[in-house]
């Protein structure tokens, strides 16, 4: 049965998905995506007659009640995202380790015949001296996740991770597998780099994901 989800991420952006499951204990698949700046009091609805037809074209099978879809999206509540935690900085090591990692090896240490010393005016660096401290990158979070919410984004990439490893394990020709991989490859989420490529990539994602899981089904049944 077909139900709406509404999220809004930490921009405001209002999102609305029509989700479907065609069995119990499977996972649901996205029918439809609208997404809209919040407060708009013109333009068309998320769901409106036009949008409502083509659904019914393009998924003939599926039995669309809408009347009920649209009354119980009206008493769903907004998932709001919650914004994600800023990654942790590893933190510097102590100058004063520093110091006391020099000052205990006082031995002096020939330099490597293959590469003489330098005189350079600064101090030299021991062999054994550990590595500067690495500092973790504090990246935000990305945009499919922003725009999708974590959950969808989650799962798009599972489908696509888990088709790329049965396209791997498949027992078919070269050219075959070679096929697959390059059909996944456009269906790859972490691809779409802007609102308009998520946009654009989420009304063929479900179809093309489906559709290379029906081919390796029946190439596995073949085998």
């Amino acid at each position: 049965m077909p139900y709406l989800r509404l999220t809004a991420d930490r921009r405001g952006v209002e999102h609305t998905f029509l989700l479907h499951v065609a069995a119990p204990g499977e996972r649901p698949k996205i029918l439809y995506w609208y997404r809209t700046v919040p407060g708009v009091k013109i333009g068309r609805p998320a769901l409106d007659d036009a949008a409502m037809r083509a659904l019914e074209e393009q998924y003939p099978h599926i039995d669309f009640d809408w009347p009920y879809i649209l009354d119980v999206g009206a008493m769903t509540p907004v998932e709001v995202e919650a914004p994600i935690p800023p990654r942790k900085r590893k933190p510097r090591r102590p100058e004063a380790d520093d110091d006391l990692d020099v000052a205990s090896d006082t031995a002096p240490r020939p330099a490597p015949a293959s590469a003489p010393a330098a005189s350079t005016g600064e101090a030299p660096v021991h062999a054994d001296a550990p590595p500067p401290p690495v500092i973790a990158d504090d990246h935000g979070p990305d945009l499919l996740s922003e725009l999708l919410g974590r959950g969808i984004a989650a799962s798009l990439r599972e489908q696509f991770s888990a088709l790329a490893d049965r396209i791997e394990a498949a027992t078919a020709e070269p050219g075959v597998k070679a096929g697959w991989r390059e059909r996944l490859a456009k269906l790859d989420p972490d691809a779409w780099e802007s609102p308009e490529a998520v946009l654009a990539g989420m009304g063929s994602v479900q179809p093309g994901f489906d559709a290379l899981t029906a081919e390796l089904d029946r190439a596995a049944a073949g085998a």
